[in-house]
């Protein structure tokens, strides 16, 4: 950004500032803000035992992003069945409790999350129910300050005058450090926030996503096979944002 300041000139200083300090604080929220950690249950508990319609539910281990053994099985979310429901058999040892549907157990931060999306190494936090939307306004973000460097020191470079060149080769160092780093930030974060988009839009997770194919997750098949409707795009990003 101090680049970019150099090449556009002391008055892009407010803007440079603003989208700077707006990027920053929406990375603090997104790590710091609860994911949708579970309650951890009391010392000595005992899984309840199967009954009912989830008799024929199976304790079945995936290995998905290196969670193996702390995994809690997993079960199938039903037609109608709200979130929050606890789903008998979805027993999580290391943390204690029945699980609700759509929830994970995290090895990395040996925790079970509300409707868990993925373990981000990058910013070192799960991302759930609780933080998912500010995880997704920083990567927007992130690819909206990309995109104004580099229309913007382009467009410098474009407009220098008679000899649109001088400007790079007078300020070459400033120019590549701008663009460079501005376009490793749009490879990296652009394609993960489409792909985010495009889920929030289908009503699915990362972790549903990656494993649509298992039994327990053919839910998530049949939902994206689906043609999407606009109600269902509203109700979706209704449910995401403010649920």
């Amino acid at each position: 950004f101090l680049a970019f300041v150099w090449l556009a000139g002391i008055g892009a200083l407010p803007l440079a500032a603003a989208l700077f300090a707006t990027q920053l604080w929406l990375c603090h929220r997104a790590v710091h803000t609860d994911p949708g950690y579970l309650p951890l249950g009391p010392v000595g508990v005992l899984p309840q035992p199967l009954g009912g319609e989830n008799a024929d539910i199976q304790s079945e281990e995936l290995d998905v992003e290196g969670d193996t053994a702390a995994m809690a099985p997993l079960v199938p979310f039903r037609t109608g069945q709200a979130e929050s429901a606890v789903v008998p058999g979805a027993w999580c040892s290391s943390c204690r409790l029945q699980r609700p549907v759509r929830s994970k157990h995290c090895r990395t931060c040996d925790r079970c999350v509300d409707r868990f999306d993925h373990h981000c190494p990058v910013l070192d936090t799960c991302v759930g129910r609780g933080n998912h939307r500010w995880f997704l306004a920083f990567l927007s973000i992130c690819v909206f300050n990309a995109l104004v460097v580099v229309l913007w020191v382009e467009s410098a470079v474009q407009l220098g005058g008679d000899d649109p060149g001088a400007l790079l080769e007078e300020n070459s160092p400033l120019v590549w450090s701008a663009i460079s780093h501005a376009e490793v930030w749009l490879c990296a974060t652009a394609p993960l926030c489409t792909l985010h988009i495009w889920q929030v839009s289908r009503g699915v997770t990362t972790n549903e996503r990656l494993n649509q194919r298992h039994p327990n997750y053919d839910y998530v098949h049949r939902k994206l096979q689906e043609r999407a409707t606009p109600s269902g795009l509203v109700e979706n990003w209704w449910a995401f944002l403010f649920s």
